[in-house]
């Protein structure tokens, strides 16, 4: 029961600096922040991206109907970063939705769940664990049925 409120904290802590030098990244190349796979819960990200994507509609500002793996609508380094949170457990194609996150912008900011925590094993969306909260390498691919 101790165990969930420290998850959060981590991962809110690690998110939250995550994002910071996102902003600035995009601050300091003078161009617009992307929030791939907003979502609707972390309204600071939302709040504060210049564009915010998902593949669900989201009723949040700047907002673009989107997949990682296809985003095709976003020009090459069309950002200056693409701050993209607990996103690439998800996706079908991991080295595709890589490629269009580098395509897209210069500078990418990667935050994957920590292998440590059980939800990360256990959620029937997820498709894979990585090593690190990084997203850099894949711990084991989850066969689901």
């Amino acid at each position: 029961m101790f165990l969930l409120p420290l998850q959060l904290f981590a991962e809110q802590r690690e998110r939250d600096l995550v994002f910071d030098e996102a902003k600035a990244t995009a601050n300091r190349l003078n161009k617009p922040l992307l929030n791939a796979g907003c979502g609707f819960k972390y309204w600071r990200a939302i709040m504060e991206s210049d564009v915010n994507m998902d593949v669900v509609p989201q009723d949040v500002p700047n907002f673009v109907l989107g997949t990682v793996e296809n985003m095709s609508m976003f020009s090459d380094k069309q950002f200056g970063a693409v701050f993209c949170v607990h996103v690439l457990e998800h996706v079908d194609n991991l080295a595709r939705a890589k490629s269009e996150l580098e395509r897209v912008a210069d500078y990418q900011f990667i935050v994957t769940p920590s292998p440590l925590f059980l939800s990360s094993w256990l959620l029937p969306k997820h498709k894979r664990v990585f090593n690190d909260t990084k997203g850099m390498s894949v711990l084991v691919e989850i066969p689901r049925v």
